[in-house]
C-alpha cells in the first residue's frame, strides 16, 4: 500500500463510529441493517414498484426502480435520499445474497487501520469448501461503485 492510499485508510478509519467491544458494534450494525431493510419495505409498499421477497429475480426490479427514481431524480416522492436509498438497496443485496446462500453471514470486522472502530458496511464472507479459501464481498461496493459512476459523469442506465 502506497504512504497516500495508507494516509487515506487512516483518515477514514477517524471518521468510523467508535465502539467499546465487538458485541456493542455488531449490535449497532445488524440493528442498523434491519431498519434499513424495514424502511426500504416500508417505502416500497407505498410505491408499489418493487416487493423486497430477498429472491434473486427482485434485484432485477430493485434496479429497475433505481434507475427510474434516478432518470427523473425522484427519491424524494419515494421518501428517501438518493444516498439513503443506495444504502439500503445494497444491504438489501447483502440479505438477498445471505439468504439465497447457506454459507453466507453477516460480519462486522474492526476497521484494520484503527482501533475500537467497525467498519460501516458489512462484509458478507462465503466459504467454498472445495477451494478451501474464503471469498469476502463488501456489500457497500456497489454503492461506491454507483456513486463513482454519478460523479464522474460516467453513469447511466445499461452502461
Amino acid at each position: 500500500m502506497s504512504k497516500h492510499s495508507l494516509n487515506i485508510a487512516v483518515k477514514y478509519g477517524e471518521s468510523l463510529r467508535e465502539f467499546h467491544d465487538q458485541s456493542e458494534a455488531e449490535d449497532y450494525y445488524i440493528s442498523y441493517k434491519d431498519d434499513l431493510l424495514n424502511r426500504l419495505k416500508a417505502i416500497s409498499t407505498q410505491a408499489s414498484a418493487f416487493f423486497p421477497d430477498y429472491t434473486i429475480e427482485s434485484l432485477k426490479k430493485l434496479e429497475n426502480w433505481y434507475f427510474n427514481l434516478y432518470e427523473k431524480q425522484s427519491f424524494d416522492k419515494a421518501g428517501s435520499t438518493q444516498e439513503d436509498f443506495e444504502s439500503m438497496m445494497s444491504v438489501y443485496w447483502g440479505e438477498v445474497v445471505i439468504k439465497n446462500n447457506e454459507d453466507a453471514k453477516w460480519v462486522v470486522m474492526e476497521y484494520p487501520f484503527s482501533q475500537k472502530r467497525s467498519k460501516p458496511a458489512f462484509t458478507i464472507f462465503s466459504r467454498f469448501s472445495i477451494e478451501r479459501f474464503w471469498v469476502g464481498t463488501l456489500v457497500f461496493v456497489m454503492v461506491a461503485l454507483l456513486r463513482f459512476f454519478h460523479y464522474t459523469g460516467r453513469f447511466s442506465k445499461g452502461q
